[in-house]
């Protein structure tokens, strides 16, 4: 009876400690402000849009308050007539995208014949 107890004790501790790992993890892709490590992850979760494999990275600048950054997709990776839909609305022959929430007001664009994927991101204070 006590080594059932004691393998349900470790399966529960195992388990939290997963959880808590994953969701530390997230919050610090979340709160990242580099361009080399979690750069992606970090856009992803802040505008929901899943960048896929990607060629090159053209350009990442860095403010307090503020990100921008562009990619070459991969075309390869992508098919460019599923995916811009998605993700984005098509305006005035670009692809487009925005949103906000309580910490960050962002915006995206696509060009599929160039492949680059541009983000703007500024930050609540």
């Amino acid at each position: 009876m006590k080594k059932v107890l004691y393998i349900i004790i470790g399966a529960v501790a195992f388990l939290f400690l997963l959880g808590s790992g994953c969701r530390g993890l997230a919050r610090t892709m979340y709160n990242s402000m580099d361009c080399n490590r979690f750069n992606i992850d970090h856009i992803e979760l802040r505008t929901g849009i899943n960048i896929t494999d990607t060629d090159s990275l053209l350009y990442c600048e860095l403010s307090d308050y503020q990100r921008r950054t562009a990619y070459v997709l991969n075309p390869k990776a992508v098919d460019f007539s599923n995916y811009a839909p998605k993700y984005f609305r098509y305006i005035d022959s670009s692809y487009i995208a925005t949103g906000a929430d309580e910490h960050t007001i962002w915006s995206a664009t696509l060009d599929t014949n160039t492949r680059i994927i541009t983000f703007d991101l500024q930050y609540q204070p």
